[in-house]
């Protein structure tokens, strides 16, 4: 398990206890955000990192993309990613 898959499990637990989604859409909104990403799959023994906020996970995932060539580094597209 690598710290993107981390970060993605953190995420999904703080929507979830923050009301944001539901029990039900979590393999979904998990989807999303793997395609999103361009992650092909998820590793079922994924825990979820360290307390972050959403905030500060949604700009992990933005740093990410921007690493890995999915969006470009630029406050636009950082935008973009956070609202999906």
């Amino acid at each position: 398990v690598n710290m993107i898959e981390q970060d993605i499990a953190g995420l999904i637990q703080k929507a979830l206890e923050a009301g944001l989604i539901e029990p039900a859409d979590v393999n979904y909104a998990r989807n999303q955000v793997m395609n999103l990403l361009g992650l092909e799959s998820f590793p079922e023994e994924a825990t979820a990192a360290s307390g972050d906020s959403i905030p500060d996970l949604l700009e992990k995932l933005a740093a990410y993309a921007v690493e890995h060539g999915v969006i470009t580094d630029d406050l636009d597209a950082k935008d973009m990613l956070a609202a999906n």
